[in-house]
């Protein structure tokens, strides 16, 4: 196989990757992508969020941004980035 089909193939599966890829689980999570993690990547989503924006994550605080997540995102509509909890 020449080198050129090979990362022609590698191209293709890492773009194929990329588009079939999970939703992001962090601080740029849709509110529809929210709506869909389990709880655990919900947890994952959050610590994110407070890391981001400097806030500890404790079991408090992590349980009061969940709350305020899913406040917002019923609010804001599934096309809201979680982020936008924090007003900015």
């Amino acid at each position: 196989m020449s080198p050129s089909v090979s990362r022609l193939g590698a191209t293709g599966l890492a773009a194929a990757l990329l588009l079939t890829g999970c939703a992001h689980k962090d601080a740029n999570a849709t509110c529809g992508d929210y709506k869909k993690f389990s709880a655990d990547d919900r947890i994952v989503s959050v610590k994110s969020l407070l890391k981001a924006h400097n806030q500890s994550d404790s079991t408090l605080n992590i349980d009061a941004t969940r709350a305020s997540v899913t406040a917002y995102c019923f609010l804001h509509g599934s096309s809201s980035k979680i982020s936008g909890v924090y007003g900015r």
